[in-house]
């Protein structure tokens, strides 16, 4: 069976979604992540694609995140992310993070319509050094 799992009356119920069963019991099992209100902006692309585009950070987990941009992207797209934690170590400032994720929902918005939203699932993510 595939759904998305939602409590009622005690009961756990399923409606029909693009997952599994271990993803849904590893929704309801699993805490679900802190997140975290950082407006920092934030570049990203689809997998493959050169260009980068814009966007500012509503929140951020050390699953994912969501973003306001002006640009719509599709559920289940491959994106890669760059943004910088405004944050101190060792006398350094702003820890630059690049990010591989999925889209796993989008406000289907266009720029015209005003900003559009997406939240991407984080897989893989490391800090990027600078040359000295």
């Amino acid at each position: 069976m595939k759904g998305i799992a939602a409590f009622s009356s005690g009961t756990l119920e399923a409606e029909r979604d693009d997952c599994s069963e271990l993803e849904v019991a590893a929704r309801v099992e699993a805490p679900r992540a802190s997140r975290y209100e950082i407006g920092v902006a934030i570049r990203y692309r689809a997998r493959g694609e050169g260009e980068w585009r814009q966007g500012v950070t509503e929140n951020i987990s050390v699953s994912g995140m969501l973003v306001r941009t002006e640009h719509s992207l599709d559920k289940h797209t491959a994106i890669e992310m760059r943004f910088f934690l405004p944050l101190e170590l060792h006398d350094e400032c702003a820890a630059e993070i690049f990010c591989r994720g999925t889209v796993v929902r989008s406000s289907g918005c266009t720029a015209d319509a005003g900003s559009a939203f997406f939240a991407a699932r984080i897989v893989h993510s490391r800090f990027l050094r600078r040359a000295n």
